[in-house]
């Protein structure tokens, strides 16, 4: 899976100084895997003196293993913006977590049976039990995660829930806590069986602004890669914003820049035609 590419000389003279790629739906496979000519591509930026940025809404557990395949000491972020990464020194550059409260006001919310609650509290995956199979994005998160009664679990600062189940069965979930929670918490749609809670003003667009604020970058000198509702802050805040091929309905409308689909090498493709390599 890790076939790298061969080095090349420093020298960029595009207008872009940072790329920013989402890993599900948009450099990872529908198997779950980075093609050798993506790893490649992404490599030879690096080498023009791009920063690269990985922008996820997974944890930071499940992100290691695709960010470590690119062999580059790049900066993630993760939890869909809750926090930033430093690869190189394997340091949190900042974790955002959600009042105490919110652990006891997302365990009251009804919900139905097909409906799974994932905790994430300090890189640390909880679930009860039955829960651990509900991720079928991420089969890995089974073997991470540890299976716990959520009631006897001690309260403490949450920095992602996640509620996993059919669409329409967390519909509501998501309307109740727009509606009662609306200056504490934001929810977003990582995929449509997804629905993910942060703090409020967390998503990805804010971190990448913020991370790339320590860069002097710019967002007109950004670029940025991304398929589901949980992208859509990121690619409208940079300059330049590449919508999937098989990206959500929301993205692909408000997105003007396209590319193929994940599947196809979408994001190879573009990098190769746009740098010319």
């Amino acid at each position: 899976m890790c076939i790298l590419g061969a080095k090349v000389p420093v020298l960029n003279n595009s207008p872009i100084k940072a790329i920013a790629f989402d890993l599900d739906g948009t450099v990872l496979t529908p198997e779950k895997k980075i093609t050798p000519k993506t790893i490649e591509m992404i490599r030879r930026i690096a080498g023009l003196g791009i920063l690269t940025v990985v922008a996820t809404g997974r944890s930071l557990e499940t992100a290691i293993p695709y960010t470590s395949c690119l062999q580059l000491a790049l900066p993630l972020i993760c939890y869909n913006g809750a926090c930033a990464r430093d690869l190189g020194r394997n340091v949190d550059l900042w974790h955002e977590t959600m009042g105490i409260e919110a652990f006891h006001d997302l365990l009251t919310i009804p919900r139905k049976p097909s409906v799974h609650l994932q905790l994430f509290i300090q890189h640390s995956l909880y679930f009860e039990k039955g829960g651990e199979y509900a991720d079928h994005l991420e089969p890995l998160s089974s073997l991470l995660g540890k299976v716990v009664d959520f009631q006897t679990l001690p309260r403490q600062p949450l920095t992602k829930a996640m509620f996993i189940g059919p669409h329409e069965d967390t519909l509501g979930i998501s309307q109740t806590i727009s509606k009662h929670f609306p200056n504490t918490l934001d929810v977003v749609y990582s995929h449509k069986d997804y629905l993910e809670v942060m703090p409020a003003g967390i998503n990805k667009g804010a971190a990448l602004a913020r991370l790339l604020n320590g860069y002097e970058i710019t967002a007109e000198q950004t670029m940025a890669f991304g398929d589901g509702d949980n992208d859509l802050e990121m690619l409208t805040w940079a300059g330049h914003g590449v919508a999937m091929g098989n990206a959500s309905p929301r993205v692909q409308a408000a997105v003007a820049r396209k590319t193929g689909r994940n599947d196809a090498e979408g994001v190879a493709n573009y990098l190769e035609a746009y740098f010319g390599l």
